[in-house]
Formats: C-alpha cells, structure tokens, sequence
C-alpha cells in the first residue's frame, strides 16, 4: 500500500507571505470555469493543478495536486482578458503579487485579475491526492 500524500497548507498576510505562496503556484493550470467570486462572502475562489515544487529535489518526483486557493476580504474583481466564466479555457498562473488594497494575480497571454479590498489574505490548501506528470516547467532566463 502506498504512503498517502501530505497536504499542503499555507496562509499568507503580508506582501512577503504572498510572494511564498506565489512561489508555489507559479505555473499551476486552472480552468476558467473553476474561478468564483463570491460577493456577500467577499471572498475569490480559483482551483488549480499545482506543480509541487516543494517536493522538486527528490528523484522521480515531478508531481501536481488539485489545490484550493481563497483570498479573503475581496470587495471587487477587476479583469483584463479574461475568458468568459462558463468558458472551458485553460490558464497559466505566472505571479501573484499583493500590494496595499489590492492584489494582481497574471496569467500567461496576458490575463490579468485584480483583487481590490483590504487587507486580503490568501489560503492554500491540497485538495487532493497528487497525481505525477512528465511535465515539468521550465523557465529561460
């Protein structure tokens, strides 16, 4: 029988708690229908396949895990090219940055998301078992 997986979980405040959790997002794919703003809430929800780059030193290790995100404390969305909801389109998360009241989130084909509220948080949390893939990202400098 195999070990199970352990679950990622992190929650950011600040800038520099983002720029972590950013990190471990970078190149996550996400389907458009898979994002949810929830307004009485106040919260933005996205679904993700997150590349697990915490693992990325061991051998064969090239996995992705179905992973929640939720930013707290949204008041508004504001979008830039982004697909119509009920589309099926396939996102390339690239950054997450926070700044004072507002939070920019960029996708690839520039795709853009602009969390306004303040003081917005961010959870992150595995949803799933993680599953291995050939694909690994690979970034020119």
């Amino acid at each position: 029988m195999t070990k199970p997986a352990k679950k990622f979980q992190m929650i950011g405040y600040d800038r520099e708690d983002f720029e972590i959790v950013a990190s471990l997002l970078q190149d996550s794919i996400s389907i458009v229908s898979d994002f949810c703003f929830d307004q009485e809430d106040l919260q933005f929800f996205m679904i993700l396949g997150r590349y697990k780059r915490e693992e990325k030193n061991q051998i064969n290790s090239s996995k992705r895990s179905l992973s929640g995100v939720c930013f707290d404390n949204v008041n508004k969305v504001v979008k830039k090219n982004f697909p119509a909801l009920n589309s099926s389109a396939t996102l390339n998360l690239l950054s997450i940055i926070k700044n004072k009241d507002h939070v920019h989130i960029y996708f690839s084909g520039d795709i853009e998301l602009k969390l306004i509220g303040r003081h917005i948080s961010i959870r992150l949390d595995d949803l799933n078992q993680e599953w291995p893939t050939i694909f690994t990202p690979k970034h020119d400098l």
